[in-house]
């Protein structure tokens, strides 16, 4: 799988990073100050950029943390079956 970053940037001729026209349009609609004009939730999961190349599962994991709000805990604990909150030796 291609990580976000490798997918978001291309390396120009001279070896600059170059951000590609998907990813600088979401970031764009992202970073709108007015809440009411920037994209949803939906509209970025819709987004070519977000949705290309995603593993199996990703879309339907992320409907369940959006419908789910938990602390850093149940994320953390869901995530890592050896992780217990509260236990000092844990990072």
């Amino acid at each position: 799988m291609v990580s976000a970053s490798r997918r978001c940037l291309r390396l120009t001729r001279a070896g600059r990073a170059q951000v590609t026209p998907e990813c600088k349009d979401l970031l764009v609609r992202l970073l709108v100050a007015d809440p009411e004009r920037r994209m949803s939730m939906e509209e970025i999961k819709a987004h070519t950029w977000f949705s290309h190349a995603l593993p199996t599962g990703a879309l339907h994991m992320n409907d369940w943390y959006m419908s789910h709000p938990s602390g850093i805990d149940e994320v953390r604990a869901h995530l890592d079956p050896d992780y217990h909150p509260g236990c000092a030796a844990q990072s």
